[in-house]
């Protein structure tokens, strides 16, 4: 034992003593040290590593092994040998040879490593008494007004000021009264689901529901034992003892109110002064009657008027607290935790469901599959989806199932991927909780099939989601309003030129379903490329009942002639010959797809004429610079103008839209505020007519653009952006991942010879090509030729 002296050094101004807390903290660094000797023999034999090389298991103490040799006064040599660690803080299983060579390897790997204390000023130790205010003290003293841990309540449940309600599972109405403790109870446990009156816990009562295991050998019975004692009632003090209680009060008014006596309680072999609340044998086991619950045993606290409990209370089995907490049945216990946690989960994630919160529930999903509970998550997913009338939220959903269904497979997520999805086309066209019931029935088909037939169940999903998305896509053509204008003459042409566009902060707020749930701001430019607008559309009309579809233009012209409808089944997909020319007449309707009639029959009484309409873009696909979108708006305004509809470029924009979003990965959500912040910053800068500053929200928005897509810039670009960055203002790719061009903001004109050098003459960059751009104003033109 330390001596006086020793003591005297670490008394504190009020009296007390410093103590050590057992609380280490280690810097990265020397974690990382430590984490790396795992691979050394013999301190691998602390691991896995070395026992399942067959090694000896080695015990290590923190604080007389590892930390010891960080100290400042001892030495090398009684460190190794163990001269201040005691006998019985060795295990007599370790060769002394073997733990020295542990502690030189220690000594050499961490010796050198400060090690310094800190006093956390205002922090005591609480010793726990033997009551069970203690434990109530350590969760509410934070929360005064009383607090729920781990429990599922019903509506209505009233808790008191200072009360603790921890892992309970009671649905029906409860009125909990101030300074109470309740613990692992359940309403059936209570016999309360009967109840038409709900109850009241009384002030101060301690009431436990806790599992017990009886019998030996494969005959075992299991059952749940109310327990109910004071929240100040100590449980080692005997009955005769001053301040002895039970339920708050004296043990002698509990005799004289209750008709219980002592001899009732203790048997003659329990020595007087030990006749304790531990021991007594208070706490119904089993009733010859009907089960005893807490209404039965609410007379024994003094708050309920005996009515034939006494009678029925001796006639049971009855047993002490200390005997009950020897047949705990463990496992019971973890599982009644465990089980209400999961069904907390449960509800947290239909709440973040139907309130669309902005909160990721993967890791519940992954969490699921180790409990056995994945069916418990589809079933919940199906539910909330049948009670939604909100399209996004639905898509929300049907993405959660999917990507259940690939934690399910062992993929760690969904499979990127389409299904045909029959059942739910079927069903979807407006009642979704039909369609719902569908794909659950489909999924059903295909979950035991094995991890290729659970990927193809979770595709189906993700087709699903996907319909959802283009029908809240298609909601756009309301805002596309158009206004009669002069038909062009048959054989003249409707040539349609535009800029490019450049987004330099925003993009990906303004794709479906983000735009609607969380709200986009893109600020966009439109851009002149060395001198030219690079996107053209040509639409005429022709005297023969067919639709003439043309890609590029010379040489590099492609021509695609459809006469049926059955031609253009394919406009939904990108890279059919085509597509976005077919699509454009579905969208525009001009032509209906699917119709009882025909083609022909479509033109000749609409039209009177077939079409020739032609897309040319001298920009490369995937530039990032509005091949698709701005081309599409370019063939639309063709297409419209000569069917006689003139459209403003507002009701272009509309027809430009994509879809990637649902996970809720908290990175992603908070990336999707930071685009927004930047480009409304960004568009002050525009307006501004500050380079420098949207040069450098352009730089945050590339890190912001690799945020949503990781692993989209090339390495050779930032070889190029390294060698040019003391010479532009910033830069970022065009497009929604990495794009095919990169837009820079020249600090100085007059540079751009300097930066073509710097490109020539640095060999990773040969594949570069350098563009000038100048900003647009005019826009889309029109011309009839």
């Amino acid at each position: 034992m330390p001596g006086e002296e020793h003591i005297g050094a670490f008394k504190t101004s009020d009296g007390g003593c410093m103590m050590l807390s057992g609380v280490v903290y280690f810097t990265p660094r020397v974690a990382e040290t430590m984490l790396s000797l795992h691979t050394l023999p013999p301190l691998d034999a602390c691991t896995y590593v070395g026992l399942d090389n067959g090694a000896k298991p080695l015990s290590l103490s923190l604080f007389f092994d590892i930390l010891q040799c960080l100290t400042a006064s001892i030495t090398q040599e009684n460190y190794i040998s163990g001269k201040y660690r005691s006998s019985t803080q060795q295990s007599s299983e370790t060769p002394p040879s073997i733990m020295e060579r542990a502690r030189s390897l220690l000594w050499k790997h961490l010796r050198g490593t400060k090690l310094r204390s800190v006093f956390l000023q205002g922090i005591s130790h609480r010793y726990f008494q033997h009551m069970a205010f203690d434990v109530v003290q350590r969760y509410v003293q934070c929360a005064p007004q009383g607090r729920v841990v781990n429990s599922l309540l019903g509506v209505d449940t009233k808790v008191g000021p200072g009360s603790l309600v921890l892992n309970c599972d009671i649905k029906v109405p409860v009125t909990v009264g101030k300074n109470c403790f309740l613990s692992g109870l359940s309403s059936s446990v209570l016999g309360l689901d009967a109840l038409v009156t709900p109850p009241t816990i009384p002030d101060g009562l301690v009431v436990q529901g806790i599992d017990v295991l009886f019998g030996n050998g494969g005959k075992k019975t299991k059952q749940s034992i109310l327990v109910f004692y004071g929240l100040h009632d100590n449980l080692l003090l005997d009955y005769n003892s001053a301040g002895a209680t039970f339920c708050n009060a004296p043990w002698s008014k509990f005799f004289q109110r209750t008709g219980i006596q002592p001899s009732e309680l203790w048997s003659p072999s329990t020595p007087p002064g030990a006749q304790t609340l531990l021991n007594a044998q208070l706490f119904v086991a089993a009733s010859p009657h009907e089960e005893y619950t807490l209404p039965d045993a609410l007379w024994m606290s003094g708050t309920a008027t005996p009515n034939g409990d006494l009678s029925r209370w001796r006639s049971s089995w009855r047993l002490s607290l200390a005997t009950i907490l020897q047949y705990v049945n463990s496992e019971a216990e973890l599982n009644k935790m465990r089980n209400i946690s999961f069904e907390l989960q449960l509800e947290k994630m239909k709440r973040v469901l139907k309130e669309n919160d902005p909160v990721c529930i993967l890791r519940f999903f992954k969490d699921s599959l180790i409990e056995h509970r994945e069916h418990d998550i589809l079933r919940t997913l199906d539910e909330v989806a049948e009670q939604m009338d909100n399209t996004l939220i639905i898509c929300r959903i049907y993405a959660c199932i999917a990507d259940m269904l690939g934690y399910m497979a062992g993929e760690g997520g969904r499979d990127q991927g389409g299904a045909s999805c029959q059942p739910f086309l079927a069903d979807c066209r407006g009642n979704y909780a039909a369609a719902t019931r569908a794909l659950a029935v489909e999924r059903g088909n295909w979950i035991t099939g094995g991890q290729d037939h659970i990927i193809r169940a979770s595709r189906h999903y993700e087709r699903a989601g996907q319909i959802l998305t283009r029908n809240v896509v298609a909601t756009a053509s309301r805002y596309i309003v158009g206004t009669p204008c002069d038909f062009p003459a048959l054989g003249q042409r409707v040539v349609v030129t535009a800029p490019a566009r450049v987004d330099i902060s925003g993009g990906w707020t303004d794709t479906p379903p983000q735009s609607y749930e969380w709200g986009g701001v893109v600020v966009t430019l439109a851009l002149t490329v060395d001198g030219e607008y690079p996107i053209k559309s040509v639409a005429q009309r022709i005297p023969e009942l067919k639709l003439v579809l043309v890609t590029g233009e010379g040489s590099d012209a492609q021509t695609v002639e459809c006469t049926t409808l059955s031609q253009l089944s394919d406009y939904s997909q990108p890279h059919a010959p085509a597509a976005l020319l077919k699509a454009a007449f579905i969208c525009a309707k001009i032509v209906e797809f699917p119709s009882s009639l025909s083609l022909e029959e479509q033109l000749s009484s609409k039209y009177g004429c077939g079409f020739m309409l032609q897309a040319i873009s001298n920009l490369p696909q995937g530039s990032g610079l509005g091949t698709s979108s701005i081309l599409g708006g370019a063939i639309l305004g063709a297409l419209w103008r000569a069917v006689g509809q003139q459209h403003s470029e507002d009701s272009l924009i509309h027809a430009d839209v994509l879809r990637n979003w649902h996970s809720r990965d908290h990175r992603i959500v908070q990336n999707m505020t930071d685009l927004v912040n930047t480009a409304m910053e960004a568009a002050q800068a525009v307006e501004q007519g500050d380079l420098a500053r949207m040069g450098k929200c352009m730089t945050s928005y590339q890190q912001q653009k690799l945020c949503m897509a990781p692993g989209s810039m090339p390495k050779v670009v930032g070889i190029f952006v390294d060698k040019v960055k003391d010479l532009i203002h910033g830069c970022c790719f065009a497009g929604a991942g990495g794009g095919g061009f990169l837009l820079a903001i020249m600090k100085d004109p007059k540079e751009k010879p300097h930066i073509k050098k710097t490109v020539e003459a640095t060999p990773e960059l040969n594949d570069f090509v350098l563009y000038g751009s100048a900003i647009d104003k005019m826009g889309i033109q029109y011309l009839i030729q």
